[in-house]
């Protein structure tokens, strides 16, 4: 037995602590020099051929011992796993490397359409390019603040004026052209696109009116609509100015109760004409008798006629009891006249302006609360 004294093993049952044996009496002796070992009781020096027994006797025809074997067979063991973790490692380099290839050629195959509409997209994304639309949508606001004052004048805007409202016009255009090509068809499922799309379209016929010169053959009045349809630019704001968290935070509030403030509308204008029938039939006498009797109202003439039909009653009532004006001019004298005309004028302020406007208020409130919590 010849034992790797370059690698500092002095024990032969230092080789391969792991090894298993065919002859049980063998394994009984190595298990027993190993305790020795362990207590201190071996010899520094190495063991005998006698004293190691069967252990070491050749055990084929090529004269190696069952440690040899073991050992030789845990080599192989060792080699084969290297070499198939070598193999492994090898597949998966090459598999990555024939994936990023391919992704290289899809990305190189890409048509150039493709490539200008992913650009134009992250273009129209940008804050910059969001900012300055939104710079050009102001600047269009105040021009058409001076063009209704000089046509309400009876003057025609600057020269200046009109150049820089068709330059903001073509901006709006350019823009919607440009998105409509990154997105293409799915670009008018959006509401903000369909807004464009009513945008581009009135301000196009108002510049073909106005370039037949369509006002002064008396139909300036499709003109002044289209006009009016300018406003709607402003709604654009809205969307290029995303980043500003305030304003878009009070936009989305007053989107939300939207709703509450149309319905709370029209219960208000339910119950509003409800008392302005009831003021027809009951009060309008007192009203007419107190005018032609008592010579009453002799400088209203407003006043006199303020409950001769629905329409006028529901006026009426909305400028003494919502907006507050001149409720004692009609109210006081028919009161005092009539006093149980009281609960008519009564009845219509308190169901009013205590029971519809101050409920919609708090919903309005419980709105903004709830939608504060859902974010």
């Amino acid at each position: 037995m010849q034992l790797d004294s370059a690698a500092g093993v002095s024990k032969p049952w230092r080789l391969r602590p792991q090894v298993s044996f065919d002859n049980a009496h063998v394994e009984a002796k190595w298990r027993a020099n190993m305790a020795k070992y362990a207590s201190g009781e071996a010899s520094t020096e190495e063991p005998s051929q006698a004293e190691m027994g069967d252990m070491f006797v050749p055990d084929n025809d090529f004269g190696e011992t069952q440690f040899q074997v073991q050992q030789q067979k845990c080599d192989d063991e060792d080699s084969e796993r290297r070499r198939s973790a070598i193999r492994r490692h090898s597949s998966i380099l090459l598999s990555s490397y024939i994936t990023s290839m391919g992704s290289e050629e899809e990305e190189g195959s890409w048509p150039p359409n493709q490539t200008k509409k992913s650009r134009l997209g992250k273009l129209l994304k940008s804050r910059q390019c969001e900012t300055v639309i939104a710079i050009i949508i102001l600047f269009n606001f105040v021009l058409m603040y001076l063009d209704a004052d000089a046509r309400a004048a009876g003057q025609k805007p600057a020269k200046w004026q009109t150049i820089s409202m068709s330059a903001c016009y073509w901006v709006v255009v350019v823009e919607f052209a440009i998105r409509t090509f990154v997105e293409g068809r799915q670009a008018f499922s959006s509401r903000w696109h369909q807004l464009d799309l009513c945008v581009v379209v009135s301000g196009f016929v108002e510049q073909l009116l106005q370039w037949i010169d369509f006002d002064s053959r008396g139909i300036g009045g499709i003109i002044s609509v289209l006009r009016c349809c300018r406003l709607l630019r402003l709604v654009r704001i809205v969307r290029h100015l995303n980043h500003m968290r305030e304003l878009t935070r009070l936009l989305e509030m007053t989107g939300s109760c939207a709703r509450t403030l149309f319905w709370a509308f029209l219960l208000m204008g339910f119950l509003m004409t409800s008392w302005a029938i009831l003021a027809v039939e009951v009060v309008r006498p007192c009203v007419v008798e107190l005018a032609q009797s008592h010579g009453l109202w002799a400088d209203c003439e407003r006043c006199r006629r303020a409950f001769n039909s629905v329409f006028e009653a529901n006026l009426t009532l909305f400028q003494t009891i919502v907006s507050g004006d001149s409720w004692g001019a009609v109210a006081l004298p028919v009161i005092e006249f009539r006093p149980w005309t009281a609960a008519i004028f009564m009845g219509s302020l308190l169901t009013i302006v205590f029971g519809v406007l101050n409920l919609t208020m708090a919903v309005v409130v419980d709105t903004f609360a709830e939608a504060r919590e859902n974010d």
